[in-house]
């Protein structure tokens, strides 16, 4: 019983970190609540209280610059949604506005108190500039990259890590509901 436990424990985690729903065409919300059947259905205990949450960012402009809202959601390793984050930003570019969803998404994180935090995004940019492996040649941006490097010292352990922009449908979706929302 103790393997079978491991291993749905494992395919949950996997379902939630490689954008199984998306490419589904499903919600997340279904996914977890198909496993919390299934969980039910074959007698095996709730999850231990999740310490390690995932911070999906992104940042979109119409125009660039144009109108922009930011997209953040914070799940569990289950996929379940914990937090989400969606708004306009005002008239900017995509890079500001990838970095604002960024902050604001570390902001909620840091409400969470997760031991482990790890951050994926489709914006490489933003990925390697944040890592040190880019310089950050906009001087509008240096100030941004400072905020982030100053909330990522509230997280004992994080990661930053490019996905692809098709397993970031959930962040992408929330950017746009923040430019819909205002009228953009």
């Amino acid at each position: 019983m103790a393997e079978d436990q491991r291993l749905f424990e494992a395919l949950v985690r996997h379902a939630a970190t490689t954008g199984f729903a998306e490419r589904a065409g499903v919600a997340p919300a279904e996914v977890t609540a198909f496993f919390d059947r299934l969980r039910s259905t074959l007698g095996l205990p709730p999850p231990a209280p999740a310490t390690t949450l995932y911070l999906h960012t992104d940042g979109a402009a119409r125009g660039n610059p144009g109108p922009a809202g930011i997209g953040a959601s914070i799940s569990e390793e289950s996929g379940a949604i914990v937090a989400s984050v969606s708004r306009y930003v005002g008239e900017n570019t995509n890079n500001f506005a990838e970095y604002h969803a960024v902050i604001a998404g570390l902001e909620e994180a840091r409400s969470l108190k997760p031991e482990v935090l790890h951050i994926r995004l489709d914006s490489l940019l933003v990925v390697n500039q944040v890592k040190g492996l880019w310089r950050v040649k906009e001087k509008t941006l240096m100030p941004l990259v400072a905020r982030v490097h100053e909330l990522l010292r509230h997280f004992a352990h994080w990661d930053i890590a490019h996905i692809p922009r098709e397993e970031n449908g959930e962040a992408d979706r929330l950017a746009n509901l923040g430019i819909d929302q205002h009228g953009g």
